[in-house]
């Protein structure tokens, strides 16, 4: 189905699936056990709609609630109703979220807003789920808006990619045995009618956010989001069958930085929306030091279910229209990176940051809050500023770096550097390529020899992008 399907022939689709899975399921009514793809399905399309927060007595006259195991997600314990002097926050968004250091004991949004907020005990529940987007986003903002928040900090953008069906309809994709059934009902389920609506869709979802909110009289903080453009390419095969991009492919490996970029140009002229090829113009523009050109071709190369500055765009007047907070993350990363773009040097992958990072994030999003205060339009709020005039410069300072650590580059090799194989099997990608070269910036040991795991390597990629013959050369 497309943007532009018209709706009785989406009816009779879905009504044709609901027959097919129906039968399945008088058939076989367990569903698979142990498949993959089958847990993934049910967190991203059936969990959301179960609460993310299970209560029991806490003995006390209160509820204890805690968060309900599923995938990707931090345990968080909060009593409800909320106790007197509680000062309570929730985070939503995917797994830049869930992996945020909100309420840690360092230079956390907790730790921070208490030093701000003398006299109250804060509180930060983190509802990062790994994967979430604005609409699952905003599923969960229905839920927290009943436990008393004074505020909701959101975290939505990087991963506008999947519908979100009626619950019915995934449940009934959900219950056969039969794996090629099941995979070609989630198939079908997944697809996202709305790719070409994205930025429309976030838009009613941010807002949608807002309303809630406001029907409960809680303010919102809205980030935007960096990405990765500089050093990451998106995911996607480079077009080497095509002449026009090969050409110019060789006068780049050979540093004809003049004649790669005509070429990329002639071929993106005929083919405009590849953006793995658009992104290697970026970098041949970057390397020639035309960086404000480079800038808008790096952007232009990124997807729109990842953190694309339309998106902040949409997030930023979203904001502005409801009379939300707006911490501007893109900005004050953009800030404390090169020449202005951001690269590996502050990013893990495309759309995560290193964790080193976060007390940034806590900076700009506690000034959102204390400009927010100091205008009167967070009622009978009142902030004691110290914090960020204390914190503020040693924390910018400390985020603007030129070179990939060490930590971070055995944090990449150990774990983000396999997403890309994962989606990307079938092709020798750039994006695996990018992270390997981000990798012996930091280690470069790690590339020589995997510091001594060359065995442990083979197996890893044997079974992904390098034949079993390939893998066994490794080293030699």
């Amino acid at each position: 189905m497309s943007a532009g399907t018209p709706p009785r022939r989406a009816a009779f689709a879905a009504c044709v699936l609901a027959a097919v899975c129906s039968t399945a399921r008088a058939a076989a009514p367990k569903a698979l056990a142990g498949d993959p793809d089958a847990e993934h399905f049910r967190y991203y399309y059936l969990d959301v709609h179960e609460p993310m927060f299970v209560a029991r007595p806490d003995g006390e006259g209160s509820l204890l609630l805690e968060t309900r195991k599923a995938m990707a997600r931090r345990l968080e314990r909060f009593r409800q109703p909320k106790p007197p002097g509680i000062w309570r926050v929730f985070l939503l968004g995917g797994s830049v979220a869930q992996m945020y250091d909100a309420s840690g004991p360092g230079l956390s949004l907790r730790t921070a807003l208490a030093a701000m907020l003398p006299g109250r005990v804060v509180e930060v529940i983190d509802c990062g789920s790994s994967g979430f987007d604005s609409v699952r986003d905003a599923v969960v903002a229905d839920e927290v808006l009943g436990y008393s928040p004074d505020l909701l900090v959101v975290m939505s953008g990087a991963n506008e990619e999947r519908p979100l069906p009626p619950r019915p309809l995934a449940a009934l994709c959900d219950s056969t045995t039969s794996r090629r059934l099941a995979a070609a009902c989630r198939a079908i389920v997944g697809f996202n009618p709305f790719h070409r609506r994205r930025l429309r869709r976030f838009e009613a979802n941010l807002r949608r956010i807002a309303r809630a909110a406001a029907a409960h009289g809680v303010p919102v903080v809205y980030c935007s989001l960096p990405i990765n453009a500089r050093h990451l390419p998106p995911l996607g095969p480079l077009p080497f069958s095509d002449a026009r991009f090969s050409a110019a492919w060789v006068e780049w490996e050979r540093g004809h930085l003049e004649e790669a970029v005509r070429g990329f140009r002639r071929y993106l002229a005929a083919v405009p929306g590849d953006g793995p090829a658009r992104f290697c113009l970026a970098r041949a523009l970057d390397r020639s030091g035309i960086i404000e050109e480079a800038r808008r071709e790096y952007l232009a190369a990124q997807p729109l279910d990842r953190p694309h500055p339309a998106q902040n765009e949409v997030l930023r007047r979203v904001a502005r229209d409801v009379g939300a907070m707006i911490a501007d993350l893109e900005a004050a990363f953009s800030a404390a990176s090169p020449q202005g773009l951001i690269g590996r040097e502050l990013m893990e992958d495309d759309v995560h940051w290193e964790r080193t990072l976060d007390p940034l994030v806590t900076l700009v999003i506690v000034r959102a809050i204390e400009a927010a205060a100091a205008a009167g339009k967070l009622e009978g709020l009142r902030l004691d500023p110290g914090w960020t005039r204390r914190r503020g410069p040693a924390i910018e300072a400390s985020s603007r770096r030129k070179t990939v650590s060490r930590d971070r580059a055995w944090d990449i090799f150990t774990f983000r550097m396999w997403d890309p194989i994962r989606k990307d099997r079938r092709f020798f990608a750039e994006r695996l390529l990018a992270l390997l070269e981000s990798i012996e910036e930091g280690h470069p040991r790690l590339v020589e020899d995997a510091h001594g795991m060359n065995a442990w390597l083979k197996n890893r990629l044997s079974d992904n992008i390098w034949d079993d013959q390939a893998a066994r050369t490794l080293g030699a």
